[in-house]
């Protein structure tokens, strides 16, 4: 007979935020005095169409050619300083037929013979497009993101890169993120030894320390202002006359020094040897017990631990053999009972605790429980391994919930695959950070332990995932992660219970109710007005490497906000209901992450726009374009528009036609749903839907109210589901989503039904 057992475990959950530059509780270190910020941080940008430039008129004609030969409707954004496009948006270049299965060697052969025969035009050289493969894929059958880096003589220039979307077989946008004339790339001066020796100096290394390199000697270009920045410089958009861009040939190097928090990023001009750029580029910021929000104890909030939840895909081992749960940490002992062993740690996560190791062990024919208990960080329960801790046991759980969900929107991205190391109780206080692991602290000076809060948990693994999403970073990586916690908690109190007591600052624009480290909603705070750059970065931001010259933390607020009035107020305003309004804002913030990076929206204070390619404004409208044909607008495109107008990062006029709601998709109903429970399953039923090509099947462990994964696609011919291998007596938590053929048409979700199995 076989028998199945399961795996839970308990762990703590909330939402919290940090950053590579600043801890939110600053501790003073070593190498603070020598932060010197990354001079391309320095360039600002602004998106102007040909006719506002003057002295544009080659440019101009060229532009006019193109939309007599592609269609009227399109529409360019420049940057002055190079002539490129920094965004072109229109009714869409037919590439291959809709529906036809296309191979990544077509779409780039198709990019590049399309900036082949447009260079003159573009300013963009094609033999300088070297082809990104993580960057490039598809996020579903009808849309498509192709990505070039530039790369000159074999030399890499820092941020630049082409970026094309294709939607249902044809190209709707395009453009460069910064470029500037590069005639020719000097041979450095000093080699990476010389380099690596100057760095040292500044950094006044001695024989005692004892150094990492993560990374040494990679060559680079990095654009810079005329002059190269420099102490005291402020954001720049200047044009030709004003000297433009210029690009530093720079040895770039990445360094830890034990003892000391960080991984150091140096670049060091090729040809002086003088440090152009210092900064830290850490990115702070079974079954058992489980916060399901945060470790705060407001219980009517998700803020106290739940005995029972799933441990999902923990590794098992019985008798000498490894299995592995499933995603609700069931798994199957075989014949006969056996002795089993289980630790925290599977082929996504693996937990490293400072306490020690998380290990249950028992008869296989029996659950595997790592239990439940009162305190913090090393505290376990009774009887339990020294590593069984609260941060051990919530951050596993969460980290591979958010890992299930990339997993299912972005299906082209192997990063969210692979095994991710998770540090927790690690002896500091009021921080997290991502350095290629995430990393989280015990509590103590006014703060809660981060490992045990959902929202930090999510927050630095959201960090993780812009570093690889193939686009590079995005900028401010902040808001990247703080909407990975957002979308997770449906709440704009980024880490909530963060602190022990009192509420976040808000960089002047203090918190009326949130406890943890930001609040993204504008009406949550003092001021009660959305932040745009000109009233709230220029205002309240210190110097930084944002889109605006500023700190990256209080840049998030801007573009967080925006995807947050997104979701909790402009797609209900447009007729969604909030349960519908919240999962499309995260489709189509997880479905436009693909080969995402370079910077959210243009910035030249106090000027702003999302007139360009890499901005957020025109990756949510690419994917969320049902018709490849962007001049007509986007099934959601006036909510789009309204919340980023409305912090002045949008594109264009809200009376646009490419700014208007307008769609193709056939008018679906939310799925009237039932379950019914079984012995270690639920079988839901619901009425067909007519229209509909398909359904989503949507779970959570949590709550009605909170985030939920696609757990499975069923056919329109069927109208059941049978969810098995479920743990008894455990409470889930499902919807369905009616789909259209066309993967762009979704219909409202139906409402929650609360099952658990017998």
């Amino acid at each position: 007979m076989r028998s199945c057992s399961r795996i839970a475990l308990l762990a703590l959950v909330s939402l919290v935020c940090f950053a590579a530059f600043a801890a939110v509780v600053p501790q003073p270190g070593r190498f603070d005095h020598l932060v010197v910020h990354d001079p391309s941080a320095l360039l600002g940008t602004a998106g102007e169409t040909p006719d506002q430039i003057q002295g544009f008129d080659a440019g101009r004609a060229g532009w006019t050619a193109f939309r007599q030969a592609h269609g009227s409707a399109w529409r360019v954004w420049v940057d002055r300083r190079s002539g490129s496009p920094l965004l072109a948006t229109g009714p869409g270049i037919n590439w291959f037929a809709t529906g036809q299965p296309v191979t990544t060697a077509q779409l780039e052969d198709a990019a590049r013979r399309f900036v082949t025969s447009n260079e003159r035009l573009l300013g963009v050289v094609s033999g300088e497009l070297a082809w990104n493969p993580q960057g490039s894929g598809a996020t579903d059958l009808d849309h498509h993101v192709l990505v070039f880096d530039r790369v000159v003589a074999g030399v890499p220039v820092e941020g630049e890169q082409f970026v094309l979307y294709v939607t249902r077989g044809s190209l709707t946008s395009f453009g460069a993120t910064r470029w500037g004339s590069i005639p020719t790339v000097p041979q450095p001066a000093l080699d990476a030894s010389a380099a690596w020796d100057a760095l040292r100096a500044y950094m006044a290394l001695g024989p005692q320390d004892s150094t990492e390199l993560v990374e040494y000697g990679q060559l680079v270009l990095l654009p810079v202002p005329p002059g190269g920045g420099g102490a005291g410089a402020t954001l720049r958009y200047e044009g030709p006359a004003g000297g433009g861009v210029t690009h530093l040939l720079a040895w770039r190097f990445a360094v830890r020094v034990d003892g000391e928090a960080g991984t150091w990023i140096g670049k060091v001009d090729a040809q002086t040897g003088r440090v152009i750029a210092f900064f830290d580029g850490d990115l702070y910021d079974v079954k058992g017990g489980v916060y399901p929000m945060s470790n705060d104890q407001n219980c009517g909030e998700f803020g106290c631990e739940l005995a029972g939840y799933p441990m999902p895909y923990v590794s098992v081992s019985i008798a000498k053999k490894q299995v592995r749960t499933d995603d609700m940490g069931t798994f199957t002992c075989g014949k006969g009972a056996k002795n089993s062993t289980v630790r925290l740690t599977g082929p996504y996560v693996t937990v490293s605790d400072i306490c020690g190791t998380a290990t249950v062990s028992g008869n296989c024919s029996n659950d595997l429980d790592f239990g439940a208990s009162a305190g913090t960080d090393c505290t376990v329960p009774a009887g339990q391994s020294a590593g069984d801790t609260h941060a051990g046991r919530s951050s596993y759980y969460h980290l591979n919930r958010v890992k299930e969900k990339a997993r299912y929107w972005l299906p082209s991205n192997a990063w969210v695959d692979q095994l991710l190391t998770d540090k927790v109780n690690i002896n500091s206080t009021c921080n997290a950070y991502w350095n290629g692991s995430v990393n989280f602290y015990k509590s103590g000076g006014g703060c809660r332990n981060t490992g045990e809060i959902a929202g930090v948990v999510v927050h630095e693994w959201g960090h993780g995932m812009d570093q690889n999403d193939g686009g590079g970073s995005d900028n401010p990586s902040e808001a990247y992660a703080d909407v990975v916690s957002i979308l997770q908690d449906r709440r704009s109190c980024v880490g909530r219970g963060f602190f022990a007591s009192g509420t976040c600052s808000g960089y002047g624009d203090s918190c009326l109710n949130c406890t943890g480290i930001r609040d993204m909603d504008w009406d949550q705070r003092v001021r009660h007005t959305p932040a745009t750059p000109a009233n709230f970065t220029m205002v309240n931001c210190g110097g930084g490497g944002g889109p605006c010259g500023r700190e990256v933390h209080c840049e998030s607020y801007v573009p967080s906000e925006a995807i947050f009035d997104l979701a909790f107020r402009d797609l209900p305003a447009a007729g969604l209901d909030a349960n519908s309004a919240w999962q499309l804002a995260e489709k189509l913030f997880y479905k436009s992450r693909q080969g995402s990076g370079g910077s959210a929206l243009n910035c030249a204070l106090p000027s702003s726009d999302g007139c360009n390619v890499s901005s957020w404004f025109n990756k949510l409208r690419n994917a969320d374009d049902d018709d490849g044909n962007l001049a007509n607008g986007t099934p959601h495109a006036g909510a789009i528009f309204a919340a980023f107008g409305r912090h002045a990062i949008a594109c264009g006029l809200a009376t646009d036609p490419s700014n208007q709601s307008t769609s193709t998709c056939p008018a679906l109903a939310a799925p009237v749903l039932s379950a019914t429970p079984g012995a270690g399953q639920v079988t839901l039923s619901w009425v067909a839907v007519p229209g509909a090509d398909n359904y989503l099947v949507l779970r959570n462990d949590t709550d009605c109210a909170t985030t939920s994964n696609v757990i499975a696609t069923v056919p329109a011919r069927d109208t059941s589901y049978v969810d098995a291998g479920l743990p008894a007596g455990f409470g889930v938590y499902y919807r369905v989503q009616a789909q259209g053929a066309n993967v762009a048409c979704d219909g409202p979700v139906s409402a929650c039904v609360p099952s658990a199995a017998q």
